[in-house]
């Protein structure tokens, strides 16, 4: 197995981010190659909080796209698998979670020193389902970068 994973983000009209993950993998089982990807977008508000999301995966020949739209404390889901009529859906939104840019200036804020951390409700478009996302300062440790050490 082959693969790498990209993480962008990109500010969005009127303030906030949109944060896309994209991950490629190729597997190889004899002679058969089989390409996959996926990518999830988080569209945040300046605030970090969710107003929308999408999901492709190619996981098979049958592309499945799946966009969630904020319309107050709903989102309105069309998915699409390979050419067949889009399903519509809602899915109860929890306006508290944050997305990934939301959830990192999180961290930069509150993780100051050892032992300290930081818990935000977050969500997962794959998953269609909200969470609660931890993280915890254990601490420093130098390092090697290209040529350089750092300390992280």
């Amino acid at each position: 197995a082959a693969g790498y994973l990209r993480t962008t983000e990109r500010a969005r009209v009127g303030g906030g981010f949109n944060v896309t993950v994209f991950q490629k993998l190729i597997v190889k089982r004899g002679e058969v190659v089989l390409p996959t990807e996926s990518s999830t977008t988080l569209e945040e508000d300046a605030e970090g909080h969710i107003v929308g999301f999408g999901l492709r995966q190619a996981l098979s020949k049958d592309v499945l796209e799946v966009r969630g739209r904020l319309d107050g404390d709903v989102f309105h889901v069309t998915e699409h698998v390979a050419g067949q009529n889009p399903r519509q859906s809602r899915l109860a939104a929890e306006l508290d979670a944050v997305g990934a840019h939301g959830f990192d200036a999180l961290v930069r804020q509150k993780l100051v020193k050892a032992g300290d951390t930081v818990e935000a409700k977050s969500f997962a478009p794959e998953l269609r389902k909200f969470g609660m996302q931890r993280a915890v300062w254990v601490g420093e440790a130098d390092t090697s970068m290209g040529n350089a050490r750092v300390r992280l």
